[in-house]
């Protein structure tokens, strides 16, 4: 905390600036202005930094494919997307809140010879995160149901 004592008998003008708070915790001070025996507290409050961070950019699951979770660390609101080439197969399975900060996503299982990404952005105004989720191939890894579907057969 810091302190300022005046002793005046007329009068006192004193100016502050505070620094950018950079963290994304708010912050306050307390500000305490003395004549004889008056006082007079001020507080001042400094809103924290908007942010917003994943606690994994990257999520590997088997072919039999699985339910995944992406913590949210965010003191701002966002939202999600699935990019477009990933929507067939990873699919929310968030229940929509208000204070929502654990996504899931059921991820199909893998019935292809080729492992396959996709990419789930977490955004908020200017904000982004993007999660790579990466599955492997369906053949190899005892999935009898291993079909090659997703090979570019000639």
């Amino acid at each position: 905390m810091v302190s300022f004592e005046y002793t005046i008998w007329v009068w006192a003008q004193q100016a502050r600036a505070a620094t950018e708070n950079i963290s994304p915790d708010e912050r306050n001070a307390t500000i305490i202005l003395k004549a004889g025996a008056a006082s007079k507290t001020f507080t001042v409050i400094q809103k924290q930094k908007d942010a917003l961070a994943v606690t994994s950019s990257k999520i590997e699951v088997t072919a039999d494919g699985d339910e995944i979770s992406i913590e949210v660390k965010a003191n701002i609101s966002f939202d999600y997307e699935i990019e477009e080439v990933a929507k067939p197969w990873i699919t929310s399975a968030t229940t929509r809140g208000l204070s929502t900060t654990t996504l899931k996503f059921r991820i199909a299982e893998n019935k292809g010879l080729q492992k396959r990404e996709g990419c789930i952005i977490i955004r908020s105004g200017e904000f982004m995160e993007k999660v790579t989720v990466y599955q492997e191939s369906g053949v190899g890894t005892g999935n009898p149901g291993a079909t090659g579907d997703d090979m570019p057969w000639q």
